[in-house]
């Protein structure tokens, strides 16, 4: 069974349905059944009604069809991670402007290649900031001076800029504290996160 997603990013959009229904005609002129939609949904965040709904009805055989792969997401990581599990779930993806179908070889090792390239930005990112720990260490900028904020609140801060897609100033503004300490809470996020994956 063909199955699409579509998704928009803006509510204005959303509401306009043009790119909506540009996306819904054009998963309908390649034999697509059943769609699902974000309207308004930001790529960043995974935890998307549609998406979600998607998820759980799909079966083993479906095939999956997005206009292009930055529908299913804006992180490609994120990506990486739904195509591995429909893979191991044996379900198909088709994205229409780059031309994978991941039930070909050719779109198996796209795949591959793009999970390769996930797991190679998640260690840039730990090694970045081990380093830029062991500079500040080095430099005496952060050995006697404790941070004033817990993880908890970088995780928080994390959230709002990514999720919430607020801006630095925004989200200074709302915790009370400088541009320069949530960009400080955003790349401790990021590490936390990056364990959790390992």
């Amino acid at each position: 069974m063909k199955i699409g997603y579509i998704r928009v990013s803006t509510t204005k959009q959303a509401l306009d349905g043009t790119s909506l229904d540009d996306q819904r005609k054009t998963l309908h002129e390649h034999g697509v059944e059943t769609i699902y939609e974000d309207a308004g949904r930001s790529g960043k965040n995974t935890n998307r009604p549609g998406l979600g709904a998607m998820q759980k009805a799909l079966h083993d055989g479906d095939v999956v069809v997005v206009v292009a792969l930055d529908r299913l997401g804006r992180n490609l990581k994120d990506i990486a991670a739904l195509i591995q599990d429909w893979q191991d779930r044996g379900i198909t993806l088709i994205a229409l402007r780059e031309g994978i179908n991941t039930n070909t070889a050719t779109g198996v090792m796209v795949a591959q290649i793009m999970g390769m390239v996930a797991e190679l930005e998640r260690k840039l990112i730990l090694e970045r900031t081990q380093a830029g720990r062991e500079a500040s260490i080095a430099s005496g900028k952060i050995a006697n001076r404790p941070k004033g904020w817990t993880d908890r609140k970088a995780l928080k801060a994390w959230n709002y800029v990514n999720v919430r897609e607020w801006s630095i100033t925004d989200t200074a503004v709302r915790m009370k504290t400088s541009r320069q300490t949530i960009y400080r809470m955003l790349d401790r996020a990021n590490e936390i996160k990056a364990e959790v994956q390992a």
